[in-house]
């Protein structure tokens, strides 16, 4: 989705070209070490694949490739076999799930999920509102406040989270995304965001509640769904990041696949 990419550019220094019919995409992951993503478009794809072969030649660099799917993984295989070293970063699996299902989180391996937010529901005075512009300066104060929690400062990346959130509603209207936000007692204390990846699609980007309400991760994230995302088949709820907490957490609310990712780094 574009608004993935647009509100990650500055974490990630993201620069994009056209190549025919495809986009290519560059970026710095974590150690400063510039990579590409896998061409998206029609046409040849070798002839995409192969110019980014060339421009990462030019540049004396070793090619590398992050977030591949299966699919990309396959091709480049078949495409130029044995060319290419690939690891399985499980840390950066996403995470998908059936609407549905999260929406009604029945059946007894959600009952501890049907708990939580009934829990939440008894014990607070709530309400459930989208976002809009009269209402961004609420969501921010969640997400401030989880920040300063989490221990942000500029050596710690959730500092860039912080960044990414701030550019989402920045420019929420023009980017299309969608959020919601929850209250207790007229004060916010959990919200969400996401954005539309196809008509079957959407994705999760930011969640964050007051850790002193009991439920409220729960509560935002059925509410959300149920009020907004039932149009869509499936949520993509992001990676972990290898965090244990996440982790569980995601693998708790038992999704439909996990989308492997792999990187792919060019034999000397």
């Amino acid at each position: 989705a574009f608004g993935t990419t647009y509100i990650w550019r500055l974490r990630y220094g993201y620069k994009i070209c056209r190549f025919k019919d495809f986009i290519i995409k560059e970026l710095a992951v974590d150690n400063g070490i510039p990579c590409y993503t896998y061409p998206i478009g029609a046409g040849d794809i070798k002839e995409a694949i192969d110019e980014i072969i060339k421009d990462a030649e030019e540049k004396d660099r070793r090619l590398l490739f992050v977030a591949l799917a299966e699919d990309n993984k396959n091709e480049l295989e078949r495409l130029y076999p044995l060319k290419f070293e690939f690891t399985d970063v499980r840390d950066n699996a996403d995470y998908i799930y059936s609407s549905v299902k999260l929406a009604d989180l029945t059946g007894r391996k959600y009952h501890s999920k049907r708990n939580h937010v009934a829990a939440f529901e008894k014990k607070y005075n709530w309400s459930y509102e989208k976002i809009t512009p009269e209402n961004f300066p609420d969501a921010l104060y969640v997400c401030g406040r989880w920040c300063a929690e989490n221990g942000c400062t500029k050596a710690n990346p959730m500092t860039s989270e912080f960044c990414a959130i701030r550019e989402t509603f920045a420019n929420y209207e023009e980017l299309g995304f969608t959020g919601a936000l929850l209250r207790v007692d007229g004060k916010p204390v959990a919200m969400t965001v996401g954005e539309k990846i196809n008509d079957d699609v959407f994705v999760v980007h930011f969640e964050k509640a007051l850790p002193e309400y009991d439920g409220a991760y729960a509560a935002i994230n059925r509410y959300f769904v149920k009020n907004e995302l039932l149009s869509y088949k499936l949520i993509n709820r992001e990676e972990d990041m290898g965090i244990e907490g996440l982790r569980k957490a995601k693998l708790s609310y038992r999704p439909e696949l996990l989308l492997k990712k792999y990187n792919g780094l060019i034999r000397l």
